[in-house]
């Protein structure tokens, strides 16, 4: 949102500060999830997303748009843009579901759109007055456009965190009904669409409250947590009745000041300085009571945070993870390539190094589609690096790397070592992989799971990706092997702006590059959330958790040499999406001996074998091992 004139306002969804967005087609959605898969063929496009219920008795009376890409070929040169009350059904379940126009000649306020093309930018906004001016009914409005399409180009634009509300978008099925899909669980953004508004007279009072994610604290450290306070008020407000709760105790309620007034959709910060003694888990809750005097009406007026508390004596290890996001037809890429290659040089086996592909201006045959959805949400520049989900930088400079001269200097393993201090880890997993069949169409992995505090409800799933070094190809019209490289001495002398000689490889090449790939992801398996289930609730302090399953890449058509084959287990927190720790190992070949077909009778203690089916007569470290009980039956256990 931002002021217009006195009275009037743009209004629309959040965007993404660093201006971050993606150009989208019904071709192109397949990327990020295989659901869109039959609806490839369609060219007929129709969007929306809604106009919440306070702004109900203000009037709408221009809207701005992003238009597509300039190959895009409007099929009848118009767009077509069109209102109408939001209208929700409740089933026997309680469950919600939003009915929205099939097409735009059921909706109330329609308005005819001539096109243009847009002339070689990215997108480009267009400014659509209203043909009559719409007023904002009781519970909301959608605002949308429908549009045709004469070819396969990118046809819309989606920008920033996907919000509930933001975009809404129909497909056809086969039988040749229409039907809505809502588009946030994608996470892919919001519609680019804004609504010049007049406001009214009626006060809705929305302070909506959010906490900041779960962070792990040692005991004794000083810390300031934080609330994120957004006006999703009708008006403005100055003054804000809000009380803080810790573990459940609640302080007296308290007045503050902001010091001017918060405008409409504007957001604030409270913070509070903290310090626990007593390792474990802590809830931190607070609730906005009223603004200006007036009661909270909003639906989210109290948010509730966790911190985890670690005594520094019982920290893990913590096995850093950098996923690098790049393309063979990003130019800048090889930054990337070199920035990985060093860190992997500096500390071997002792970090996770991975590089995710996507395709640009020309398809990359290096792009996993298991792996498009931490694609979508992470690397939305090229080249840019996960740094354990925390935080995204430049795998090559991290967040230092660039001088006030000018000049580019190595840093990533600065920033690993700053993330490694900034968050300590509470859990660690260890991990083996083998072979599940001869034929190698399958891998058995068996993961340990151990932490340094108990919770009740446990938010952490395990993740697998699979990467392999060495790739390579030959290009063709439908795969770009070689690298694009714009540091290339074709495209002028970059040796000053790299005085270490990191990219002396790169500057003193062509601007195409016939290379071969390392850390390459070939296969994932759920590596955005992790794997329902995979760590049970309620985890107990220092007791292992055992999980095992299956890997199935028997129609994996990325993988080369499954001898250059390494399989990731990455233990993440779903409360923040950060990645607390890591194992990685190669795969054992297939051991048809192995223990789990084992018989055995008469077994009066217990007998150990390693995971490869070796026989222990006493386990000589610790780690995971097979126990034999004296009823034959086997279970895993980790030896300390």
């Amino acid at each position: 949102m931002r002021a217009a004139e006195e009275g009037f306002i743009w209004w629309n969804y959040n965007v993404d500060d660093s201006g971050q967005g993606l150009t989208l087609s019904f071709p192109k959605l397949t990327e990020y999830s295989d659901v869109f898969k039959p609806y490839t063929g369609q060219r007929k496009y129709n969007l929306c997303s809604i106009i919440p219920g306070k702004f109900a008795g203000c009037t709408i009376s221009k809207v701005k748009i992003a238009l597509a890409p300039p190959k895009v070929k409007y099929a009848d040169d118009y767009i077509r843009v069109w209102l109408s009350p939001v209208n929700i059904e409740t089933d026997a379940q309680g469950n919600d579901t939003y009915i929205i126009p099939e097409s735009s000649t059921e909706a109330e306020n329609v308005t005819k759109y001539a096109t243009a093309r847009t002339n070689g930018v990215y997108f480009q906004f267009y400014t659509i007055t209203l043909k009559t001016p719409y007023t904002v009914p009781k519970g909301g409005c959608y605002i949308g456009y429908e549009f045709e399409v004469g070819n396969d180009e990118d046809a819309f634009f989606l920008w920033g965190d996907s919000e509930e509300g933001g975009c809404y978008m129909q497909f056809e099925e086969t039988d040749g009904t229409r039907t809505w899909r809502n588009m946030t669980p994608y996470g892919l953004g919001n519609l680019t669409t804004s609504v010049y508004m007049e406001l009214s007279d009626q006060i809705v009072t929305d302070a909506s409250v959010k906490a900041q994610d779960e962070r792990n604290y040692r005991t004794g450290e000083e810390f300031t947590y934080a609330w994120t306070v957004t006006n999703l008020s009708s008006i403005p407000f100055s003054t804000m009745e809000l009380a803080i709760s810790v573990d459940g105790q609640t302080d007296n309620a308290e007045t503050i000041d902001l010091g001017g007034q918060l405008p409409i959709d504007g957001s604030c910060t409270i913070t509070r300085p903290m310090r626990f003694e007593e390792a474990g888990e802590h809830t931190l809750a607070l609730e906005i009571l009223r603004v200006d005097g007036r009661e909270n009406e909003s639906t989210h007026r109290k948010a509730e945070g966790k911190v985890i508390v670690i005594n520094p004596d019982k920290l893990y290890p913590a096995l850093p993870v950098v996923e690098e996001f790049t393309s063979t037809s990003c130019q800048w890429c090889p930054r990337g390539t070199v920035g990985l290659a060093k860190l992997k040089e500096i500390y071997g086996e002792d970090i996770v190094t991975l590089a995710g592909h996507s395709s640009l201006s020309k398809p990359d045959p290096m792009t996993c589609k298991a792996y498009a959805e931490v694609m979508a949400v992470y690397g939305q520049s090229l080249p840019s690096a996960a740094f354990n989900r925390i935080a995204i930088a430049d795998p090559y400079l991290g967040d230092s790397g660039m001088d006030g001269d000018g000049t580019s200097h190595f840093a990533a393993d600065r920033f690993v070592e700053k993330l490694r201090d900034l968050y300590p880890s509470e859990g660690k997993v260890e991990m083996t992989a083998e072979w599940a069949d001869a034929e190698r169409q399958a891998i058995r992995v068996q993961t340990a799971s151990t932490f340094c505090i108990s919770r009740t409800q446990s938010p952490y799933r395990l993740a697998f990706v699979l990467s392999e070094d060495g790739l390579s190809g030959q290009t063709s019209s439908g795969a770009l092997w070689a690298q694009y490289n714009g540091y290339s001495y074709e495209q002028g002398d970059k040796s000053g702006q790299y005085p270490d000689g990191d990219l002396d490889f790169w500057i003193n090449a062509s601007s195409v590059v016939n290379t071969t790939y390392n850390h390459v992801v070939v296969d994932a398996w759920e590596p955005m959330r992790g794997i329902e289930g995979s760590i049970p609730s309620p985890i107990t302090a220092d007791e292992s958790v055992a999980y095992e399953t299956t890997l199935d890449i028997s129609g994996n058509s990325i993988i080369q040499d499954k001898d250059r084959l390494t399989l990731v287990v990455l233990l993440l927190n779903d409360n923040n999406g950060f990645v607390i720790n890591a194992a990685q190992c190669a795969i054992a070949d297939f051991d048809p001996s192995a223990v789990r077909n084992a018989v055995c009778d008469g077994v009066s203690t217990p007998v150990y074998y390693d995971l490869q089916g070796i026989r222990q007569e006493r386990p000589a470290q610790g780690g995971l091992y097979i126990q034999q009980e004296s009823d034959g039956k086997f279970r895993k256990v980790l030896v300390r």
